[in-house]
């Protein structure tokens, strides 16, 4: 999943720990997060997409853990 999210450009929402440079605009960041967590959600199954349904942030996302 790592690699597609490289492929598709998505990497800087969830490894880096703030916005990159030339990112000012929050609207930009905020749609970029929703866009990722969106494209990770087509990877997850079903019975474990209701616990991340609502996460908007793309690196809290990534780093759920579930039992």
């Amino acid at each position: 999943m790592e690699y597609f999210l490289y492929m598709k450009g998505y990497h800087e929402s969830i490894f880096s720990t703030g916005k990159p440079k030339g990112k000012t605009d929050d609207e930009l960041w905020n749609l970029l997060h929703r866009q990722v967590c969106g494209y990770i959600r087509q990877w997850i199954d079903d019975n474990v997409l209701n616990h991340v349904i609502g996460e908007t942030h793309a690196q809290s996302l990534w780093n759920i853990r579930l039992a």
